[in-house]
């Protein structure tokens, strides 16, 4: 699966995000294109992962993410979304349009340690389980075990 991100050089840069998440107009034709472009590559799909978003970009990528994958599953093409866990209030509308959330930042601005140890990622899916419960019909069949 390709990523689509804002990074620049190794910094996530926050105005990329900003200029993406304001234009739906701009996010048509990228929607449009990246369909297009999967479709003749084959992939079975595309993750997304934005990264330092201001608390305004946080609340606008649910609809971002609406309008991408509302296009993409009617193309058969999955999608992914990576989280800050720490700064994912929009579990739900996330998980309503995405087939899978990966999420991280155990210690990304903290002390050093792991990305997402087992125990603290076992917290952020009970998390999850109570912000974005299962029950969607691509996900009524799966079983989750903690």
């Amino acid at each position: 699966m390709p990523i689509l991100n804002n990074i620049e050089w190794d910094a996530f840069d926050r105005k990329r995000a900003h200029y993406l998440f304001t234009y739906p107009e701009k996010q048509k034709i990228l929607i449009n294109q990246l369909k297009q472009w999967l479709a003749q590559n084959q992939f079975d799909g595309i993750n997304i992962d934005f990264e330092n978003l201001t608390e305004d970009d946080l609340n606008l990528l649910s609809g971002f993410l609406k309008r991408f994958s509302t296009v993409l599953h009617a193309a058969g093409i999955e999608v992914s979304v990576d989280v800050e866990a720490g700064a994912a209030a929009k579990w739900k509308e996330i998980a309503q349009q995405s087939d899978f959330i990966m999420a991280y930042d155990e210690h990304y601005t903290s002390e050093a340690g792991p990305i997402a140890s087992m125990s603290w990622y076992t917290g952020i899916l009970k998390k999850a389980i109570v912000l974005a419960p299962p029950g969607q019909d691509r996900y009524r069949n799966r079983e989750l075990r903690l």
